[in-house]
């Protein structure tokens, strides 16, 4: 989870929509070049690719929702512009 604001009374918490490291995790070779690149820049392959490792076990999925919620907007939103194109 990206926390993307905090305060003496809250915590902000979302996508920061862009592929990061995770502090503890090794994130592969062919993810390295995009990191800091917005989703939105990143081929749909990488993508995937980043959705798989952010759920891959014994560290994934916590705390990533908002992120794996994110990529799966912007690959839907690439699918129905390619729809819209035929």
């Amino acid at each position: 989870m990206t926390i993307l604001a905090a305060g003496p009374n809250f915590i902000m918490c979302g996508s920061a929509g862009r592929v990061r490291r995770q502090k503890g995790r090794r994130l592969p070779s062919a993810l390295v070049p995009w990191v800091g690149k917005p989703f939105t820049d990143c081929p749909t392959v990488i993508l995937r690719a980043y959705q798989r490792w952010l759920t891959k076990p014994p560290d994934g999925w916590a705390g990533c929702l908002f992120e794996l919620q994110h990529i799966d907007d912007v690959v839907d939103a690439r699918a129905t512009e390619e729809e819209q194109e035929r």
